[in-house]
């Protein structure tokens, strides 16, 4: 994960956190979706509680489960391209990264990129920085590990919420067996505790 102090450094225009001013808002995002098993739960428990967010969908994905990608719009939320593989950008011949944006650009025409692992190079940051709003994000809990997060820690990463963070979530499922408790958690604390959650506008 890119730190957002270095982050903002090497990349000026990216975003990693959206402060509103006399607000307290939070923005909930998913990525690596649309996921049969896991997606529709993810709706289901933001529409329980009225809330939207952002989704940051995998062209690959969406071939395989093109009937979702309507329902996004239909329920409110937001779409954000992540690729249509997950690619490293450390990894990958910058060419073949650009390739994978645009092509999954042309299947969710969303102006919003998040880089998979939150990896990109310099070099790949200057070609695609007036082309797309890059998002990336400033609290990230892991809910992609094995291990079960327990509640405490779910607990020490609430406490440390603040106006404008972008938090970080996956719906695939690998981390179904944490998101099912993080979620639920961050909602009620944050109601709780009169944050906002918002969107982040294309």
């Amino acid at each position: 994960m890119i730190l957002s102090k270095i982050g903002l450094l090497l990349f000026p225009k990216a975003i990693f956190s959206l402060p509103v001013l006399g607000k307290k808002m939070i923005y909930l995002t998913f990525d690596d979706g649309p996921t049969p098993e896991i997606t529709p739960w993810v709706f289901e428990i933001l529409e329980k509680h009225q809330i939207k967010a952002t989704f940051f969908l995998l062209g690959n994905e969406i071939v395989k489960n093109p009937e979702f990608l309507p329902l996004y719009n239909i329920k409110g939320h937001q779409i954000g391209n992540h690729g249509f593989e997950h690619f490293d950008g450390w990894r990958t011949d910058k060419n073949q990264y650009l390739e994978n944006i645009l092509k999954n650009k042309n299947q969710i025409a969303s102006n919003l990129f998040r880089p998979p692992y939150g990896r990109i190079t310099p070099a790949i940051y200057k070609t695609i920085k007036n082309q797309f709003k890059i998002i990336f994000w400033n609290k990230m809990i892991g809910d992609y590990k094995p291990k079960i997060i327990s509640e405490s820690e779910i607990n020490h990463f609430l406490k440390k919420l603040k106006n404008g963070d972008i938090i970080v979530l996956h719906d695939n499922k690998k981390s179904f067996h944490n998101l099912k408790n993080i979620l639920p958690m961050i909602i009620e604390y944050g109601k709780k505790n009169h944050f906002e959650f918002g969107i982040i506008e294309n």
